[in-house]
């Protein structure tokens, strides 16, 4: 079954590797319901900043906030990046690739400004 063989190829991660920061925030891997939530779910699927800008463009929905972690970084002014003619879209585009280890976006859409 695909958990299984989840289970089996996790087990043998590096202690380092990027994906077991998983553990760090969340303890649904520990039951086959939670992993399936978190993972494996069929309509499951990830979104990268530019694309999450596409669905929330497309559908007439704003990105409110951000949850934290993200927000932290996609805030960030690398140096020698002149963020001021950059919209804060384009920084959270940049900071995303500039980063890469940003593993889980949380964002909250609403219809009007909040």
């Amino acid at each position: 079954s695909r958990i299984r063989t989840f289970r089996e190829v996790y087990r043998q991660l590096p202690d380092k590797h990027p994906f077991k920061q998983i553990e760090s925030w969340t303890n649904e891997i520990g039951t086959d319901n939670g992993l399936v939530d978190l993972i494996l779910h069929p309509q499951d699927r990830a979104f990268t900043v530019p694309e999450l800008y596409e669905l929330t463009d497309e559908n007439k929905l704003l990105i409110s906030a951000w949850g934290v972690t993200s927000r932290l970084k996609l805030l960030h002014v690398p140096e020698d990046v002149n963020a001021a003619t950059m919209t804060r879209r384009e920084l959270y585009e940049f900071n995303e690739l500039f980063f890469s280890d940003i593993i889980k976006h949380c964002v909250l859409l609403t219809k009007e400004p909040i």
